[in-house]
């Protein structure tokens, strides 16, 4: 890429480092002047203003001036402290909250531009592990081209073509659900976005998003010898040899990313599994939701393909309706349709004869499911993991090769 447009990474990411630290200033509240303290110690940055509220939990939005920014905070009052210095003889009493947003006060809220979006990022490999590709990945969704890109510990999301912050924000929003849905690492917890058209200084947005999580189930993989102490190494080097597996492609990307954005259902199925993969949840809570989303699914497609199906639908039974709409899909498999039929069970709590195993079992037996489903569906054109089959003896069912949708 253009050496301007690492000189201007390399700016923003400044910016960001900078703004992660202690801001002190004169603000403004409510058209009152008062003295305030911007604080990223914690996870999250946290605010001190030298008034005092009547309630907790006040929302409130002032203006903040530093040496070298001029912001709006956006925030909410969770309390009151007392400040006392005993050996310099003075006490103050302040109110204190969390932040939500911190905005250039310039920032333009719904204007028509070039955005660029900023996630702190665990590892740079995550492109290189799931893309095959080390620097950018170019994608399109919704007649509007993004790039990814993984640089300094951070990943950046920007629109290469000018589109109003709005679509902008939540077409982001849902490229981050679909990568993590691909990958299993649901990036959020803090979002920088930066406005980057031609401007004498950088405007920016910042928000405090939900908590992210990640999980070792993911859809993918183009490198079996990352699974050798589970495929065995003769098993790993004949997939390796066999060069099948194959990186996602960025046109199958965009396409989630574009789906998630347009269709509520799948950008709730696809939300739902992504909290309930995280490594933190029980197998009870995680196989309640997985369960949820193959009904949202079911439905989903079904009215994808509606013109397929049997007369007399309606009055099947659960069971053959998940076969009947997921198999315009895939097969759903005799092990997979033993999962389905545990559904009942897990959905009106009959869960005293689920033993861990088992549960652990359903668990991968439905994002295996599921991950078939939705890459074909995308059109994905190679083979996403069993993680059933990869963690019971199974290598030559380990990875299965989705026939995308024409």
């Amino acid at each position: 890429m253009e050496e301007h447009y690492w000189k201007s990474i390399e700016a923003e990411t400044d910016m960001i480092n900078n703004l992660r630290a202690v801001h002190q200033g004169n603000a403004v509240l409510n058209g009152h002047p008062c003295q305030a303290e911007l604080d990223w110690a914690g996870d999250r940055p946290t605010i001190k203003i030298s008034r005092i509220f009547n309630s907790e939990l006040d929302d409130c939005v002032f203006n903040l001036k530093t040496a070298t920014m001029d912001l709006v905070v956006e925030g909410m009052i969770t309390g009151q402290q007392n400040t006392v210095n005993v050996v310099e003889g003075w006490s103050n009493r302040h109110s204190s909250g969390k932040v939500q947003r911190i905005k250039s006060a310039a920032w333009p809220e719904d204007a028509i531009g070039l955005y660029r979006t900023y996630y702190h990022l665990a590892s740079n490999r995550l492109l290189y592990d799931y893309f095959g590709i080390k620097e950018a990945v170019h994608f399109t969704a919704n007649e509007v081209e993004y790039r990814l890109t993984c640089h300094d510990a951070f990943l950046i999301v920007e629109a290469l073509e000018p589109v109003a912050y709005p679509v902008y924000a939540e077409q982001v929003y849902n490229i981050m659900v679909a990568l993590g849905f691909v990958t299993g690492i649901f990036i959020q917890d803090h979002n920088y976005t930066f406005c980057v058209n031609e401007q004498a200084a950088l405007q920016f947005l910042y928000r405090k998003l939900r908590q992210g999580s990640d999980s070792m189930y993911h859809a993918l993989t183009w490198n079996a010898y990352g699974y050798q102490h589970l495929l065995g190494r003769s098993s790993a080097e004949a997939i390796a040899k066999s060069e099948i597996l194959k990186p996602l492609d960025a046109a199958s990307f965009g396409r989630l990313a574009e789906l998630t954005n347009n269709h509520h259902a799948i950008q709730y199925a696809l939300v739902l599994f992504n909290e309930a993969n995280s490594n933190k949840l029980s197998l009870l809570i995680k196989n309640s939701c997985f369960y949820t989303v193959l009904e949202v699914l079911r439905k989903f497609f079904h009215h994808v393909f509606e013109a397929n199906m049997p007369k007399g639908y309606s009055n099947l039974g659960n069971i053959p309706k998940f076969k009947v709409v997921f198999g315009q899909l895939a097969e759903v498999t005799t092990i997979e349709e033993i999962m389905l039929k545990r559904r009942n069970s897990i959905l009106h709590g009959e869960v005293e004869d689920l033993e861990g195993h088992e549960m652990i079992d359903l668990m991968q037996m439905q994002i295996s499911l599921i991950y078939k489903l939705m890459m074909s569906y995308v059109g994905f054109d190679g083979y996403v993991i069993d993680h059933w089959a990869l963690r019971n003896n199974q290598p030559s069912h380990a990875f299965v090769k989705v026939v995308p949708l024409s």
